[in-house]
This record gives C-alpha cells, sequence and structure tokens, in this order.
C-alpha cells in the first residue's frame, strides 16, 4: 500500500515533539517546530487544540509510571 492514502486518514506535514520534564512526574509532548506548544488531553478524552495548548498547561501534562527498568538502582515493583 506504498504511497497511497488510507480512505478517511487524512495527512498531513510531519509532526515531531520532544519530551520535556515538567517537574518530578510528569511530562509534556512539545512541538519541535512551534516551542512551547504541546498536546492537551481534555477531561472528556478529546484533544485540545494545539493554538490554545502550551506546556503550563494542565491538559498538556502528563504522568510517567515506570513498570520495569533493566537498571538494578531502582527497585523491583511487587
Amino acid at each position: 500500500m506504498k504511497g497511497k492514502k488510507p480512505q478517511g486518514a487524512p495527512l498531513g506535514i510531519e509532526t515531531k515533539f520532544q519530551l520535556v520534564l515538567k517537574g518530578q512526574n510528569f511530562v509534556c509532548l512539545e512541538s519541535l517546530s512551534e516551542r512551547g506548544k504541546c498536546v492537551g488531553v481534555l477531561a472528556d478524552g478529546s484533544l485540545k487544540p494545539a493554538l490554545a495548548c502550551s506546556n503550563t498547561d494542565e491538559h498538556a501534562k502528563f504522568g510517567v509510571y515506570l513498570a520495569s527498568t533493566p537498571y538494578s538502582q531502582y527497585p523491583r515493583q511487587k
């Protein structure tokens, strides 16, 4: 299916994000091309428009949970 667009899936330009640490337990997905603009998710599960979402917005902070690690300095989960 190389070169064909799936039906019902509009494809735009590629978007690249970087993870930005916010505090000790949260990360934001910030745009590389527009610094400060982030992915945000509202309480109902819908996406918040990028124009209205900054890296300080509560809707843009994602909690991180470490499920496992190969590094011995971290305790194993029981």
